[in-house]
C-alpha cells in the first residue's frame, strides 16, 4: 500500500522517507500543491500523512480534498502542539487521526509500519 506524505519542510521529509525506507514502507512525497495535484490525478494513494503547516496551502485544506477524492482513504494529520485550531479543525475536515508534530515523530516507525502494511 502507498503512503504520501504530504510535508514541504525538506529537512522532516528526508525523516520520514528514511523511517519509511528503513521500514520497507512504500512512500512517495506530495511536496508541493503541484505534487499533490499529481499525487490525486494518478489516484496514487490511499493513505496520507498531512503536515497541517504544509507551505502556503493550509493544511487542513489538503485534508479536505484528500477526502472528497478519496473517501475511504486513512489521513494521519499532524501540527505543532501550540496550533491546537488547526489540529481541531483536522479532525472536524475528516482526518482519520490527528495528533501533535512531536507525538507524530516519536510514533512514526509504528504509524508507518501499522498504515503502510
Amino acid at each position: 500500500m502507498m503512503v504520501v506524505a504530504c510535508i514541504t519542510d525538506l529537512f522532516f521529509q528526508s525523516k520520514v522517507v528514511e523511517t519509511a525506507r528503513h521500514l520497507r514502507v512504500d512512500l512517495a512525497i506530495a511536496g508541493s500543491e503541484t505534487k499533490l495535484d499529481e499525487v490525486i490525478r494518478e489516484d496514487a494513494g490511499s493513505t496520507f500523512l498531512v503536515d497541517l503547516c504544509f507551505g502556503n496551502m493550509h493544511g487542513v485544506e489538503v485534508v479536505k480534498r484528500i477526502r472528497r477524492e478519496f473517501p475511504e482513504a486513512r489521513v494521519v494529520a499532524f501540527a505543532p502542539h501550540v496550533e491546537e485550531g488547526l489540529l481541531d479543525a483536522a479532525r472536524q475536515a475528516g482526518a482519520t487521526e490527528v495528533m501533535s508534530r512531536a507525538k507524530f515523530t516519536k510514533t512514526l516507525p509504528d504509524i508507518l509500519l501499522r498504515i503502510g502494511n
